[in-house]
């Protein structure tokens, strides 16, 4: 149980509340618009390339992904294409995960 207060300035009262849980589950929060996500493009998809690089795409020769602003990414369709962000410790296929975020669709486009 949860107990909260809200206030009316224009009645001037003080209002408590309180909010019960009903039901659990795991949940995963998804990006921001303006957050910085790892797209996967292949090396022959030179016209999706093109448009990430147009839209403000930075290729990270490291990792072999393009970082884009998420929105942006999403503006492209390219949501299934997300990948999980690296870590240092972690092996070299971490890459290759897909975001918990992303799409299960096949990775194709029109």
């Amino acid at each position: 149980m949860c107990v909260r207060y809200r206030y009316d300035s224009a009645r001037k009262k003080r209002i408590k509340t309180i909010e019960l849980v009903v039901a659990e589950s795991d949940w995963q929060p998804g990006f921001a618009a303006d957050e910085i996500v790892a797209v996967q493009v292949a090396f022959a998809d030179s016209a999706t390339r093109a448009r990430v690089k147009h839209a403000g795409g930075a290729w990270n020769p490291d990792r072999k992904v393009w970082h884009l602003r998420y929105d942006r990414v999403v503006s492209l369709g390219l949501r299934r294409r997300i990948v999980a962000p690296s870590h240092p410790e972690l092996d070299a296929t971490a890459s290759k995960k897909k975001h918990p975020d992303a799409d299960t669709a096949a990775a194709s486009i029109q």
